[in-house]
């Protein structure tokens, strides 16, 4: 029941994000990977990706938005422009 429920949301998402939206990149993207990251702050990078290893990228097709899973692993969170029709 609960992968039925993970891939329910995860299709949902889905067809939400591959609208064909357009998103807006104010600069350069400066995001760096856990491993970056990691070096950049002296962080041990095993360590950083257990602590994130909830949260990611929902991709689907051209369209990406941030996500995380909350307190299960058969609730995804995002924010809510993330969402649209």
């Amino acid at each position: 029941m609960i992968q039925f429920a993970r891939a329910s949301l995860l299709l949902a998402l889905c067809v939400a994000l591959s609208s064909g939206a357009k998103a807006v990149v104010f600069g350069e993207d400066a995001r760096l990977t856990a491993d970056q990251y990691a070096q950049k702050h002296h962080l041990d990078a095993g360590d950083v990706k257990r602590r994130h290893a909830a949260s990611g990228v929902i991709h689907c097709g051209n369209a990406r938005g941030a996500g995380q899973l909350t307190l299960s692993n058969s609730v995804i969170t995002t924010a809510a422009h993330v969402l649209f029709n």
